[in-house]
């Protein structure tokens, strides 16, 4: 299982501001104490977290993820991942991966967004940087020429800022199609991450890996069903059909 997070960070510092509210995903929010809560409660069902580079090796070797792994991976690469969800996984030593926007993302304030200095404390804490294109561009919405040069520039910016490997996409707000699919691979991406849930991750789903979001509780009907992997079997034809619809034909 892939768990997908976006923000971490008291509740005061939320923007009222409806636009920046939207524009920035704040509605995947958790306070440090609730993101905390969920990798204690995550351990106690009988998980264990595991990097996203062991988990997607372990699907190429075996066809398979470990049993009962999770994977802890956050979108945008927003300040406060570095703040107050990175102190929080170093306490329970859990690797995480950051997929970071590489240049400039209109209308964002690059002060809300992690630093070289910050991604390089992240790596040295070991935890994964990934790409989530130049831009935040919704890859669907341009050609095909665009959603690449966007692919490849971004893991050609994150190598270049920090001299590390950038092995992992994933798409800005979860659009993408076959033939976005077929260039990331292209562009030397190893796989890539959806955000599409309770579907089963194999080699045949690594351009648009399942990852699932649970709430802040952990006690909705839909965590019980995401946490279950006796019901996930039941539910990933649905998973895989709103993959197929998403993949359409090449563009």
């Amino acid at each position: 299982m892939i768990l997908m997070y976006h923000h971490v960070c008291p509740r005061a510092d939320i923007p009222t501001d409806t636009r920046q509210y939207e524009r920035e995903g704040w509605r995947y929010t958790l306070e440090p104490r609730q993101f905390e809560y969920h990798l204690q409660s995550l351990k106690a069902r009988g998980f264990h977290f595991v990097s996203l580079d062991a988990y997607v090796e372990a699907i190429l070797s075996t066809g398979f993820p470990p049993a009962q792994a999770a994977v802890v991976t956050f979108d945008d690469g927003w300040l406060d991942n570095f703040q107050h969800a990175f102190p929080v996984l170093s306490k329970h030593g859990v690797s995480a991966a950051f997929f970071v926007v590489s240049g400039l993302w209109r209308e964002v304030s690059q002060t809300r967004r992690m630093a070289r200095e910050h991604l390089l404390e992240l790596i040295h804490g070991g935890m994964t940087i990934g790409s989530h294109t130049q831009t935040h561009c919704i890859l669907p919405r341009v050609d095909l020429k665009t959603s690449a040069a966007e692919m490849s520039g971004s893991r050609a910016d994150l190598e270049s800022l920090l001299g590390h490997p950038v092995r992992f996409l994933a798409y800005p707000g979860g659009r993408f199609n076959r033939g976005i699919a077929n260039a990331a691979a292209e562009c030397g991406f190893e796989a890539a991450c959806s955000i599409v849930g309770g579907g089963a991750n194999t080699p045949d789903c690594r351009m648009w890996l399942y990852r699932d979001t649970v709430s802040a509780g952990l006690n909705t009907l839909r965590d019980r069903i995401m946490l279950s992997p006796v019901i996930r079997r039941v539910v990933a034809g649905r998973a895989r059909l709103r993959i197929k619809r998403q993949l359409g034909s090449p563009s």
